[in-house]
């Protein structure tokens, strides 16, 4: 593991320090526990002390913690009578067994990412991403293509996570552990689906590597809809 975590019980703080080897070497983000008017909260402080050309890594490694602090948030909630963390009717299936907890950190993850993209937080989604993915999808044409799928079918109202797909060393891809998420999202003016997906890093967290959307708008007939629904993959 290139992080070396540091647990500090009396100020209720984590320092995360990253070793040789992790790609935003030399970082530390500081996770606190602290309380405001609107309740009990966790903030973050990152420094960066690597190259220019690290700097997008360290973006994503605070974005990931970010990413983890959310996730908290959902199982504190979901033990106090919240939301569950994960649906029960999600299928979960692949070439590889996923361990306690692993399937909630992805759900949750997908989540939060959803929701800086259908806030229009696009610079903090993006952080998200793998260096390969945004060496494919500058940060401009990243946008570009948010204001497309507006444009086509209008605002999200609601997403609904249908499907897990764990596959470790895919003869599809570069070695590794994958999850991909199917989904499909009622919007203004039709529909979405489509599927991200994450790869574990050495570190544990996990960085987005693919992401494909597909707009249905409302003006299709019947036929067409389910013409494009099977196209598309899209998941009922």
């Amino acid at each position: 593991m290139d992080l070396l975590i540091y647990t500090c019980e009396t100020s209720q703080t984590l320092w995360y320090f990253t070793k040789p080897g992790h790609p935003a070497h030399p970082g530390v983000i500081k996770r606190y526990v602290f309380e405001d008017a609107q309740g009990v909260k966790i903030g973050q402080q990152g420094w960066s002390f690597a190259s220019d050309a690290a700097q997008p890594a360290f973006k994503t490694f605070l974005a990931q913690i970010r990413a983890l602090d959310e996730q908290m948030k959902e199982a504190v909630a979901a033990q106090h009578g919240g939301p569950p963390m994960m649906d029960s009717a999600m299928r979960v299936y692949g070439n590889w067994q996923p361990q306690p907890g692993d399937n909630e950190a992805v759900v949750s993850l997908t989540r939060y990412y959803f929701s800086l993209v259908d806030g229009g937080r696009y610079e903090d989604s993006y952080a998200l991403f793998d260096g390969s993915l945004t060496a494919m999808l500058p940060f401009a044409q990243y946008v570009g293509l948010a204001d497309h799928t507006i444009a086509a079918v209008g605002h999200v109202k609601a997403r609904t996570l249908k499907t897990i797909d764990w596959e470790k060393d895919s003869p599809q891809g570069p070695p590794g552990l994958y999850a991909a998420l199917d989904y499909s999202a009622d919007t203004d003016k039709g529909l979405l689906c489509g599927y991200v997906a994450w790869r574990r890093e050495p570190d544990g967290f996990f960085v987005l590597v693919r992401e494909e959307t597909n707009t249905l708008p409302a003006t299709l007939d019947a036929a067409q809809l389910a013409a494009l629904k099977i196209k598309f993959r899209c998941v009922d």
